[in-house]
């Protein structure tokens, strides 16, 4: 989840950013810089959890749909065990540990 909420992104940048020198902020090279950067933090996010079979939540102001996923998805599991029923694999399995 993006925390950083919807952003309107201006071409000068923000409060944490210093002040342009140049025509950088005229000329919209300013504001391709800044929605560059904001692209590509969002796409570290979107490829991690779309690796590991999650879910991207961006440019909203609402986290409600974002926490009732979370609470979905870990509303249950489950656990998968084994008993063998050869007694030898399990002496095996005894000695290892």
């Amino acid at each position: 989840m993006d925390t950083r909420g919807l952003e309107a992104i201006g071409p000068l940048g923000d409060a944490s950013t210093g002040s342009l020198r140049g025509s950088a902020g005229f000329n919209g090279a300013a504001l391709t810089t800044n929605m560059n950067a904001n692209f590509a933090s969002q796409e570290v996010m979107s490829t991690l959890s779309t690796d590991t079979g999650g879910k991207a939540f961006f440019d909203s102001n609402d986290f409600a749909p974002a926490f009732a996923r979370v609470q979905r998805d870990t509303s249950a599991y489950y656990a998968i065990g084994f008993h063998s029923s050869n007694p030898r694999a399990m002496a095996v399995i005894a000695s290892s540990r």
